[in-house]
């Protein structure tokens, strides 16, 4: 992130999953288009608190890194960890939440983000 926080980012349900579920702590942040497939996207801030530019670049590659990318902006679902639950015998990346919040995502943002930061 531009403060050093780190961004995980599921590219299919296994690793959608694996950094929700596997990799993260109760209190980093979880990102995901609202009402629309895409990815899941993880905020490492367990160790450091994020400031809000951090914030708004991991929403803007949500929004970038799901079906609704080509609209100018993206609904997108903030939530903690610790708020975020596996849906019981669901494929593997389905969850439920609760206290989330809505941060509109820029998804040209976050494609350009990604690739003068690829890694």
């Amino acid at each position: 992130s531009p403060n050093g926080l780190i961004i995980q980012i599921g590219r299919n349900m296994r690793q959608n999953d694996l950094i929700s579920f596997k990799l993260s702590k109760k209190n980093d942040l979880w990102f995901h288009a609202q009402e629309c497939p895409g990815s899941h996207v993880v905020l490492k801030t367990s160790t450091k608190n994020p400031e809000d530019n951090d914030i708004q670049i991991a929403a803007d590659i949500a929004a970038f890194f799901c079906r609704a990318k080509g609209n100018n902006k993206v609904p997108i679902n903030l939530v903690k960890i610790k708020d975020l639950q596996k849906i019981k015998k669901a494929s593997l990346g389905c969850v439920t939440f609760k206290n989330s919040r809505i941060i509109w995502g820029n998804p040209s943002i976050g494609k350009n983000y990604i690739k003068k930061n690829p890694q």
